[in-house]
């Protein structure tokens, strides 16, 4: 009987992930709004299996290994609280990130909520949590950590595959406007890949990010109805500077937020440290509370100066 021939798989290559997110593209933009965005609400999830399938069968035409490039193993529970605490820290580089660019941006932010909110309104939680949390985070991470920045890895260095995925994780939302947020959430997503080999974390965190927008439409979406119906949202639009100052104080827990998340994220890496904060190291100590003392200041002062420049308007 002869032995059956072990099937030789193909390492992806860099031009073919960019060739996969260009045919991605062509599809959100041009052709998913045409055909399944008639579907209403169910297009949105049919809209996103369709990166499903193009990851899967792009890998399988190319001969990859499905198992290398779609990597779901069993987590542990040290790292799943890891993803959870570093997703955490990120929420608070991001609200910051997010705030200031209402400064510049405060119109285009306030019509993304409102449209966002009412585009979704009357949605059983149940469902809309299948169409901004469970398909995005599966479909999204099979396309972009699993397609494209396996398809990096040639390029050898860690931190430029995380800022070009990252990059056009960003370019993919549409908006040069959360243009920022949207390219700092990628590099952690990626980040969280590239460390754990594992696609569940990565896909765990993108559902833990988008499951909390579903909470705030689920729990404030009378209110947004409300603001665009009203002149009030006007008002609304407009970021006082000590919403910002409060911001940066709260930020001042996210370098250790990242860095314990990062370090429960390594738990099952054999040779990474054994414990929390290396002995001989202390730079990393001091670094971590040299960091959040700056943001803690920061935010501080830009509260006191916000709350003293607000004074005569409370009081008219």
């Amino acid at each position: 009987m002869e032995k059956e021939k072990k099937r030789e798989y193909r390492t992806l290559r860099p031009w073919q992930g960019f060739l996969v997110i260009l045919v991605a593209a062509i599809y959100l933009f041009l052709i998913a709004p045409k055909i399944v965005g008639q579907l209403g609400r169910m297009g949105s999830i049919l809209g996103e299996a369709g990166f499903f399938i193009l990851s899967v069968a792009a890998v399988w035409i190319w001969k990859g290994n499905l198992k290398e490039v779609f990597p779901f193993r069993k987590p542990s529970f040290t790292a799943i609280a890891g993803v959870v605490i570093m997703w955490m820290g990120m929420m608070l580089v991001l609200s910051v990130t997010t705030l200031i660019l209402q400064l510049f941006f405060p119109a285009v932010y306030f019509e993304s909520g409102v449209e966002t909110a009412l585009g979704y309104a009357g949605t059983p939680v149940v469902l809309l949590t299948l169409i901004l949390a469970v398909s995005p985070a599966i479909c999204e991470e099979v396309l972009f950590r699993g397609v494209f920045v396996n398809s990096l890895r040639p390029l050898k260095n860690k931190w430029v595959i995380l800022l070009i995925s990252g990059i056009i994780f960003g370019l993919f939302h549409g908006s040069l406007a959360k243009f920022l947020p949207t390219t700092l959430g990628g590099i952690a997503l990626g980040f969280i890949f590239l460390e754990t080999g594992n696609l569940f974390y990565s896909c765990l965190y993108h559902f833990i990010n988008n499951m909390s927008s579903v909470v705030v439409i689920a729990a404030l979406g009378d209110i947004y109805r409300y603001m665009a119906q009203s002149s009030y949202g006007l008002e609304m639009q407009e970021i006082p500077l000590a919403s910002i100052g409060l911001s940066v104080i709260l930020s001042a827990a996210a370098p250790a937020c990242l860095y314990i998340g990062n370090y429960l994220l390594h738990s099952q890496t054999e040779g990474y440290r054994d414990t929390l904060f290396p002995r001989k190291k202390p730079g990393v100590v001091i670094s971590l509370i040299a960091v959040s003392g700056i943001l803690f200041v920061s935010g501080v002062y830009l509260f006191i100066y916000g709350m003293i420049e607000a004074g005569p308007m409370l009081y008219k």
